[in-house]
Order: structure tokens, then sequence, then C-alpha cells
């Protein structure tokens, strides 16, 4: 019952709020729990939160606390108030993957809204551009080559936040790469590829950016996941892993910045197609992780045919600047969902999604169906 009633709240909380709220688990073994993160929370008001639950395993723990109070306090504001974006001038935000396509229509965006603006990315030239482009429509920006697969560089691109600016209030985990093939088939390197950047790469970003934003008293996370953490479609093993992963640490996220009281707020970007370069993000592909092509170049053929499908597809795509559009409104109003091809209960993402979830509850077999 409490998993059949979990799984009908995340159905329904595809809008503005996400909730933590198990009530069928008995609340009475919580007290000792609630008792030490109470104490932990009410002196978490100052710059730091921590989170310890002793005296009972942490994983019994936290759906215990959750129903002690059994309510929907996205970020608490009912006890240290709203922790939403009110204030963007002379604020700054940070992306990774800033140099082209969502990142940097993101970047735009909330340079127009008077952040001061922090690209990180890989390609050196193509961020050396971005820069370039954002300085001479009047925005205050700087780059740093960052490979978010490496942690050092993405601590460097933080220190370098903190350098120039001071601080960092909105973290923008954008950085991404595509790569599909049959799941046995695929190259164990194109799995270790994409799930270095897609999944390495936002882990890398939480850690050293989360405690940069926790010390202020408002801050937003934006991690880009895709539809494709919401759907599996075949032929994308290692794409919808690492996807599927970056929605679950985004909710994770969330209900741990609620139960620790941080002054902080997440949202997790799922778009279906959009107008970008990452059909050919096998530019950026190390050497190291560059698959071996077999004598006869089947292997190779088949790739580039895919390639070119996918690029067809994503031509058509929606703009990256309706994209940033969505995650600024986002940020601004405090929402966890941005499915930015989601537009009515009734198109073809928003059923697509509703069905996997119906498939679950139902515990009927998957469908593939992501066209009507």
């Amino acid at each position: 019952p409490v998993f059949a009633s979990l799984f009908a709240r995340r159905r329904a909380s595809f809008g503005p709020t996400h909730s933590l709220s198990l009530v069928s688990v008995p609340a009475v073994a919580a007290v000792p729990v609630f008792a030490s993160l109470f104490a932990r929370r009410r002196a978490s008001f100052g710059p730091t939160h921590s989170l310890s639950l002793v005296s009972v395993p942490a994983v019994a723990a936290v759906p215990v606390f959750a129903s002690l109070f059994a309510v929907e306090l996205p970020c608490w504001e009912t006890i240290v108030g709203e922790c939403n974006m009110k204030t963007f001038t002379g604020r700054v935000v940070a992306i990774t993957g800033g140099a082209s396509g969502i990142g940097l229509a993101m970047a735009r965006r909330f340079g127009q809204a008077g952040m001061k603006i922090v690209i990180g990315d890989v390609e050196k030239s193509a961020l050396d551009t971005a820069v370039g482009e954002l300085r001479a429509e009047g925005f205050d920006a700087i780059g740093v080559h960052c490979d978010v697969t490496d942690p050092d560089q993405v601590d460097a691109m933080a220190a370098a936040a903190i350098a120039a600016f001071g601080a960092v209030h909105v973290f923008c985990n954008n950085a991404g790469v595509g790569g599909g093939g049959l799941s046995w088939e695929s190259p164990l390197s194109t799995w270790e590829w994409v799930l270095s950047v897609n999944l390495n790469g936002v882990i890398h970003g939480l850690r050293s950016f989360v405690p940069l934003i926790l010390q202020h008293d408002e801050g937003h996370i934006i991690n880009t996941a895709s539809v494709a953490g919401l759907v599996a479609a075949p032929m994308m093993g290692a794409y919808n892993a690492s996807k599927y992963a970056v929605v679950g640490i985004s909710e994770t996220l969330f209900h741990e910045f609620a139960v620790t009281g941080a002054k902080a707020h997440v949202s997790v970007l799922c778009p279906g197609w959009v107008n970008t370069g990452i059909a050919d993000s096998e530019r950026n592909r190390p050497a190291h992780l560059t698959p071996e092509v077999d004598a006869s170049g089947e292997a190779l053929q088949q790739s580039e045919m895919m390639r070119d499908m996918l690029r067809d597809m994503i031509r058509t795509g929606m703009d990256p600047a309706e994209v940033a559009e969505a995650v600024f409104a986002a940020v601004r109003d405090e929402q966890f969902w941005i499915q930015t091809h989601a537009k009515t209960d009734d198109d073809i993402w928003t059923k697509a999604v509703n069905r996997r979830l119906d498939s679950v509850r139902n515990r009927t077999n998957p469908e593939l169906n992501l066209l009507v």
C-alpha cells in the first residue's frame, strides 16, 4: 500500500511541487529519529546544514520520519521562510556544458535577468567564442575550460567562480553527450563515456557547487536530464541509464534539502528533442574511450546511420532559447519538474510518461509507443 500510494503521488506530481509523504508507515518509532533530526535542523539556520540519523538505521529512518509529518513541505517554508529565487540581479549562475545549445541559451537568459555568468565547457574553442558573444551582448561573463568527468576540473570551475564573483547562487548541471546502439552490442567504452559525462559529471557538480550554494539564503540547482529519464526507448541504453539516474538523484536531492532545512531548491530538466549539437558530441569523445572499428567497418556504418537519423530529428527540435525560458521560470517559481515538451495533459510526451507510470503501478509490461 505504501508503494502504490507513492507511485500514485509520483504520477500526479509533474506540477510545481514535489512532495515527500509516506503516511502508511507507523510513526511512533520515529520519535528518537525526529528528536535527533530536529536538534540538528534547529542548529542549521546558519550557512551549513547536516543530516545525521542516529539510533536507527538511516534507510528505515527516512520514511518513518516522513510519516511523522505526513505533509508536503518542499522547502519547509512554514519554518524557515521561502527559499526560492526572487532576486536575480547581481547574483551568479554557473553552467557546465555552457558553450553551446541549452547551456548557452540558459546563460543568455540568466544574463538577461541581470546575473553574472560562469560557463564551463570541455571544448575550448567553443568556450572562447561563447564568452566573447556573451560579453559583446553586455553580460558579465567568464569561461572555464572544464571536463566534468574530472572532479578536480569541476572543483577548479567552482573556485574560478568564487575568485571572479565571490559566490554562486544558481548552478546548472548541464554537460551531456549522446550514445546509442543495442545495449549488449554497445562497446564498454561507450557505456563508460556516456556515464562518465552524464552521470559522474552531475555527481561532481553537486559535490563542488552545492556547498557553495548552501552558504546563502536562497539558491537553486538545475540538473539536465531528458524525457529519456522518464521513458525508455530502445537503442539508447547508456543514455537512458544516465538520464534515469539524474532524475533519481534530483528527487533525492529535493528531499535531502527538505529534511535538512537547506535554503535551496532543485529542478530536473526533462526536455524532448531540442535543436542542439548533441548528435555530434563524439567530437569531444576522448581517445581512450573511442571504440575500435571492426575490420568490415559495419559498426562504424551503423553508428553513422543512427547519427544521421538523430540529426534529422534534432534539427526539427525545440529552440534552446525556449528551453532556457522554461528553466528560468522554474527557478523563479520553485518548480521541480521541467518538462519543456509537455504542453497539455493530452500531448504525446505526457501520455508516454503516464503510460510508463501506469505500467509500474498496474504491474503490466512496458509499452513502446512514443508517437500517440
